[in-house]
């Protein structure tokens, strides 16, 4: 089983001013990626491919319960070649606990469908 890490365009934003802010966040989130490559379904599962998943800060010094949260989608395909399991993890939000209780599940619908829409734009620049 291979595991790609995809970091959505929103995570990137978002994670931007947490990074400013959080001094030990880059080391957190480095560790965060290499955890989903062993486990990439971990945390708390919304719907049948979307994962909350707690995210403790030292910066923050508050533990997971006042830390981060990160929305992953998670896709599973069988590669047609080798038939391996091919798993692609998507961060596609991360936010503070103290400053945002959860996403609603009409956020969540609204960043796939946004992941989405860019996906089919760019496999039509590659026609």
């Amino acid at each position: 089983m291979s595991v790609e890490i995809v970091i959505s365009d929103n995570f990137r934003r978002e994670a931007k001013k947490y990074l400013k802010k959080f001094r030990s966040l880059k080391d957190e989130l480095v560790s965060f990626q290499k955890s989903l490559r062993i486990d990439p379904k971990q945390g708390d599962r919304i719907t049948e491919s979307v994962f909350k998943v707690r995210l403790s800060s030292k910066s923050k010094g508050k533990g997971k319960s006042g830390g981060f949260r990160i929305i992953t989608y998670v896709v599973e395909e069988i590669e047609e070649e080798n038939h391996d399991l091919q798993t692609v993890v998507t961060l596609l939000s991360i936010y503070d606990k103290s400053e945002i209780s959860t996403l609603s599940d009409s956020e969540i619908k609204a960043l796939i469908d946004d992941l989405e829409t860019r996906e089919d734009e760019e496999s039509d620049e590659n026609i």
